[in-house]
């Protein structure tokens, strides 16, 4: 999963010595700092600037697309598009899905059961899209990741390449320039962190190549470990 892409240009975080601080972060704050240790070398700290937007902690340059990661809360963020870890109902649930729904307001979820009412949910891998109600965003792609059981690795690697791919197809149909992505089945579906990392960025990796017009693809993390995961594994490209 670490393989190297022609083309992309790696924008390096800066290094600070010597001494980790603990990871700190609260919404709307205009300081992130964060003390993750990367083979005992701090990762970086960062000041937000003061429009507060969120701090890009690394990027991967691929020819018209920059992917970056993130570290804020997903439903601030103005983006063209954020998507949504859904379940198969479309019809809400906790962890991002939950505080996606409660950011939007019940428009969100009026959309959602008139998706329902035609096509009956969204199965595995699948997507589809809604408007954001009082998101910042202009649009929500509501994505099923795979429940991961480590009997079926192939396949579950496969449907949550699918979120990113079909999530792109639709963002790339309705013409949005950029689109954030969470953490996709690695809550309450307990795919490994660090596997779905690496599915994630390849997937991207491989819709970016075929075409994708998106110009701006974010992953964004709400923890220090899934930063220190993408911050490796877009070094290793």
């Amino acid at each position: 999963m670490g393989q190297e892409h022609p083309g992309a240009l790696l924008t390096p975080i800066p290094v600070l010595a010597p001494a980790a601080r603990p990871y700190a972060c609260s919404t709307g704050a205009r300081t992130v700092r964060f003390g993750c240790q990367n083979g005992g070398t701090v990762v970086g700290e960062m000041v937000e600037p003061n429009d507060q937007s969120p701090v890009s902690l690394a990027a991967l340059v691929v020819g018209g697309t920059t992917m970056r990661v993130v570290l804020a809360d997903i439903t601030t963020l103005e983006v063209d598009v954020i998507v949504n870890a859904a379940n198969s109902s479309l019809l809400g649930g906790g962890g991002v899905d939950g505080a996606i729904h409660l950011a939007a307001g019940p428009s969100l979820l009026a959309e959602c059961r008139q998706i329902v009412a035609q096509q009956g949910g969204c199965g595995v891998g699948e997507a589809v899209i809604t408007g954001a109600g009082e998101l910042p965003a202009s649009w929500v792609i509501h994505t099923v990741g795979p429940v991961w059981t480590g009997h079926y690795p192939v396949l579950h690697d496969s449907q949550l390449a699918a979120c990113y791919q079909h999530s792109l197809t639709l963002a790339d149909s309705n013409l949005a320039t950029s689109i954030a992505f969470p953490n996709i089945s690695t809550g309450v579906y307990h795919f490994p962190k660090d596997r779905a990392v690496g599915v994630a960025v390849q997937a991207v990796l491989d819709k970016v190549g075929s075409g994708s017009a998106v110009a701006e693809i974010v992953f964004c993390c709400f923890d220090q470990e899934n930063v220190d995961l993408y911050v490796r594994e877009l070094s290793a490209r």
